[in-house]
């Protein structure tokens, strides 16, 4: 990544003031979780030439804010892959609930299911304001990481409530710019 991709995504995350997980530069843990089918896989696997874009979301089952925004994420799957950054999402959910959204709405990419939010918590995004009795216990604050394939985060997109997500031409203005 080139020093001005890399001070422009450190812009992009200091312009917002809500920050959580791990930063830009830094190197994610070790991923292997379940896919909607059931296979084991690690996020290594699913990187491409350049590397992955990882969208943490709280939950495909019962959160419409997620439910749209995997929906929305669906029309530029095709160009990140391109780009060498195929997108892949993850959520606490059972792996046949994520089958199930993935079938009904005709996606396109891999979802991972870290039901024990185990990857949530390793990346420091575990939504804190729910009880564990709660049925939100568990859920990530929603994030947006560009991962390259040496496993150090080269960009990363969030904002402070969980009904705002940002927009696809965020997404791909900072691939493009890592890529440039």
């Amino acid at each position: 990544m080139s020093a001005q991709a890399m001070e422009d995504s450190t812009a992009q995350v200091e312009a917002t003031p809500f920050d959580a997980g791990i930063g830009i530069g830094e190197a994610v843990p070790i991923i292997e979780e379940s896919t909607s089918t059931g296979d084991m896989q690690t996020l290594d696997a699913l990187m491409g030439e350049k590397g992955v874009v990882l969208a943490f979301v709280r939950s495909a089952d019962w959160c419409p804010f997620c439910k749209a925004q995997l929906i929305e994420l669906n029309k530029i799957a095709e160009e990140l892959k391109a780009e060498g950054y195929p997108l892949v999402a993850l959520s606490y959910d059972a792996a046949d609930i994520q089958a199930g959204f993935i079938d009904k709405q005709g996606l396109t990419y891999t979802m991972l299911s870290d039901e024990d939010s185990s990857v949530i918590k390793a990346f420091g995004l575990l939504n804190e304001e729910y009880e564990p009795d709660s049925r939100a216990y568990g859920v990530p604050h929603p994030a947006i990481y560009v991962i390259g394939t040496d496993g150090v985060v080269q960009g990363k997109l969030m904002e402070e409530g969980y009904k705002d997500r940002p927009a696809n031409e965020a997404v791909l203005e900072l691939v493009n710019g890592l890529a440039g």
